[in-house]
């Protein structure tokens, strides 16, 4: 009689340290898992900083690009009126002063065309700060706390351990 009892008791640690067992599992996983969002966090405001540092590079590299158009403006407007003035075709008035105008308008389009693309290329860098912010507060959000885990873990295994008692006390 007293073999039934010493086995029933085994079986009852047994599986209360099964249980023990599993819900260390569920905390360490469930870290690991908080381990692997925080990086992914990490990586998303590294993105971040790289995106606005894109930014803010595309803002200066159109600033150069305009001030090199108003440069080669400048000099094709020469160019164009020499040219004129030499062909004997008076610059101030007429032909030879709505040709000027027409280039220095053309010019001055390019100019701001070339500010406008330069924007929408910095805001899209812009827009892809924003998201990879959104990102890593998301992965924040979705860490789960690892004792809620291993609680959880035990209360789900308390029938199983509950039942082997009852398998126990029937022995005695």
């Amino acid at each position: 009689m007293c073999f039934p009892t010493v086995l029933a008791g085994i079986g009852l640690a047994a599986t209360g340290a099964g249980v023990y067992a599993e819900a260390l599992g569920a905390r360490r996983q469930q870290q690991a898992e908080n381990d692997a969002l925080e990086y992914n966090a990490m990586m998303s405001e590294r993105n971040v900083a790289i995106a606005q540092q894109q930014a803010s590079e595309e803002i200066k590299q159109s600033e150069r690009r305009q001030e090199q158009l108003r440069r080669l403006g400048s000099q094709r407007a020469g160019q164009q009126r020499s040219a004129l003035a030499a062909s004997g075709v008076v610059v101030d008035q007429g032909t030879g002063l709505t040709l000027q105008e027409q280039l220095a308008a053309n010019n001055a389009i390019d100019v701001l065309l070339e500010g406008d693309i330069g924007r929408k290329r910095a805001y899209g860098f812009e827009v892809e700060a924003s998201q990879s912010q959104a990102r890593a507060q998301q992965f924040r959000q979705r860490k789960g706390d690892p004792s809620t885990a291993f609680r959880g873990t035990l209360l789900s295994g308390i029938p199983s351990v509950l039942q082997a008692g009852v398998g126990f006390a029937n022995t005695l």
